[in-house]
């Protein structure tokens, strides 16, 4: 078999395909590829590498840099084997290869992320110097057992859609506020500050990104906590993003109120259920999840190695 070869965009709609099959629950579109390549700047674009035979893609692997906690030499390596390709040694290869690319371009940190339900790519990044570092869990919540007991909103807050109050004013707020929160959030790296621009084009410019069931919580003019919606490529599913509460307002029942407005707002969309993801770490959140009735479903294990200069 030839050397693994660069992927192009014509390639996006088949590794999306194998993404989906492998990791159902942290789905990927062609689409979203697509943007990636023409909106990231160049240097922090995500790098594709095949493995091909004569039934498709043997083999495929993937080199990004966390676009939120970004370091040129810190890299997030992930290879992907079709059920019928492994035992072959492909992704040995792969790894092999794309390792070696990315210590060529000054890597001296490298993490993957693997499904706890994959026993053997556990083990094959153990195998390679990999640590475990954190652990996210998808909960799904069906929308025909939500909560319908009554709920409170803190006094003195008001809860609106996003879609109501987009401006270019208030997207200077909402980005002020995305700032403080999200260095509470528990994550892998720290997180590094984005610019105005960055936020209004890959974070609410992500077309995913759904306003409608996007809510965001006021106390007059400031912004004090946010709970973001997606629209999923899946029918009938809507997706919890980033749901966070400034410091000074936390433990009054904001979050819950938020979430308890973005669930009703779900529903009445005709969604049927709702999945989101919490850092194992993050506790709160996920005793909230818990506590509306959303059902934990199987981790994605985040790995990590370092490189000696």
């Amino acid at each position: 078999m030839n050397p693994p070869r660069r992927a192009t965009p014509a390639d996006f709609g088949a590794i999306a395909a194998l993404w989906n099959d492998t990791y159902p629950n942290w789905r990927v579109t062609e689409a979203e590829m697509l943007r990636d390549e023409e909106t990231i700047e160049p240097e922090k674009r995500p790098v594709h590498w095949l493995f091909e035979d004569a039934s498709g893609i043997a083999a495929y692997g993937l080199a990004q840099h966390d676009l939120g906690a970004y370091d040129p030499r810190r890299w997030t390596v992930v290879v992907v084997v079709p059920p019928a390709q492994r035992g072959k040694g492909l992704g040995h290869r792969m790894f092999d290869h794309v390792e070696a690319w990315i210590r060529s371009e000054g890597a001296d940190d490298c993490s993957t992320r693997v499904a706890e339900s994959e026993e053997r790519s556990v083990a094959f990044a153990t195998s390679r110097g990999f640590v475990e570092q954190k652990r996210d869990f998808e909960s799904v919540l069906d929308l025909a057992r939500r909560p319908t007991a009554p709920f409170e909103i803190p006094q003195g807050v008001r809860i609106t859609p996003w879609s109501e109050c987009d401006t270019p004013t208030n997207r200077l707020e909402l980005h002020r506020v995305f700032e403080l929160v999200r260095v509470d959030i528990p994550r892998a790296s720290p997180p590094v500050p984005l610019t105005h621009e960055f936020f209004c084009e890959q974070v609410i410019g992500d077309p995913a990104f759904d306003p409608a069931t996007s809510h965001v919580a006021w106390e007059g003019d400031q912004i004090v906590g946010v709970c973001w919606g997606f629209v999923s490529d899946v029918p009938g599913r809507f997706e919890q993003g980033l749901t966070a509460v400034v410091r000074e307002r936390r433990g009054r029942g904001l979050a819950r109120a938020m979430k308890r407005i973005a669930i009703e707002a779900a529903a009445q969309r005709g969604y049927q259920s709702i999945v989101t993801d919490n850092d194992t770490r993050n506790e709160g959140m996920l005793a909230l999840n818990d506590s509306l009735g959303f059902q934990r479903m199987s981790a994605l294990i985040s790995m990590r190695k370092t490189y000696q200069p």
